[in-house]
């Protein structure tokens, strides 16, 4: 195909708000909020969070030209002031016989301006809150509301269609989302480096190029938060630094809400934290509380 085919491709818009998640508009401010346990979750009076330092000679996100029409899966409104707000939600798992309760009757909001790292031990549904909160996995009961533009998991490949070709890809994406088609294509190209495997379908490219552009698609579009699940990593350790100042530019403009065994990894892109174990959520406004506790039980 030539690039003005590609950019022919079906102009359906998927509807972003699947079964128990809402995105909403309507500006709301933020109160405390606590979880099924009565741990307080956010304080009512959070302030806005100081963003990531800028860093020396840090690589821009690729630039992408933003189009004049609405994007109609999200509407941009004045006021926006919460991330998302769960509603007494349950999730369960049943596999071999055996009911799992990943998250029990929680209910949380997350103002917007902070941001948050979710820690907790393996299993305990670090990437369930995570895709709870991008809106592509509805709890078993319960309401999930969005309250502003969120982006899927960073660098995640489940959603890209693997009969297309990283430029088909590119396109598509960016017209969901309401990006000029062909400038977001450039911007990604450029930034991943791909060679030939852009133009090749994914199912031919290796893993490692797949990883480079699921990454580099995730950097190329603005969003009021971005979702990292277990960090940043490209593999290729030149591409990876390349990666991660351009994320912490994007940063500065946005929050981040970020998943690890590890509060510490998550000192340089967050202020505040909730600890996830046993399906019950704890809020920390200060991540350095998380960080002496876990020295304090390892020691």
């Amino acid at each position: 195909m030539t690039e003005q085919q590609n950019d022919e491709l079906p102009k359906d818009e998927p509807n972003a708000a699947a079964a128990g998640v809402e995105q909403v508009s309507s500006p709301n401010q933020p109160t405390a909020t606590v979880s099924a346990d009565g741990n307080s979750l956010v304080p009512a009076d959070a302030v806005d969070a100081q963003m990531i330092p800028r860093t020396e000679n840090a690589v821009a996100a690729p630039q992408t030209g933003r189009q004049q029409a609405t994007r109609k899966w999200w509407q941009p409104q004045e006021g926006r002031n919460f991330i998302v707000r769960l509603n007494d939600v349950t999730v369960r798992y049943r596999a071999r016989g055996k009911t799992t309760v990943v998250l029990r009757n929680t209910t949380m909001e997350l103002p917007r301006g902070r941001s948050v790292a979710i820690v907790g031990p393996m299993d305990s549904g670090k990437s369930t809150l995570i895709r709870l909160i991008a809106g592509i996995q509805a709890p078993t009961t319960g309401q999930v509301k969005q309250g502003c533009a969120i982006s899927w998991p960073f660098g995640a490949r489940e959603s890209l269609s693997q009969d297309l070709s990283a430029r088909e890809n590119c396109l598509f994406v960016a017209r969901i989302h309401g990006y000029n088609p062909q400038e977001t294509m450039r911007a990604v190209k450029e930034f991943c480096n791909l060679g030939d495997d852009f133009e090749v379908p994914m199912n031919r490219v290796s893993v490692p190029q797949k990883v480079k552009f699921a990454l580099s698609l995730s950097i190329a579009l603005d969003f009021d938060v971005y979702l990292l699940d277990g960090g940043l990593g490209g593999g290729n350790p030149e591409f990876t630094k390349k990666l991660v100042s351009a994320f912490m530019e994007k940063a500065k403009h946005a929050d981040v809400i970020f998943s690890t065994r590890n509060a510490a990894a998550a000192k340089n892109y967050c202020e505040s934290c909730i600890v996830i174990d046993g399906g019950r959520l704890k809020f920390y406004d200060d991540i350095d509380e998380v960080i002496e506790l876990a020295k304090e039980s390892s020691g």
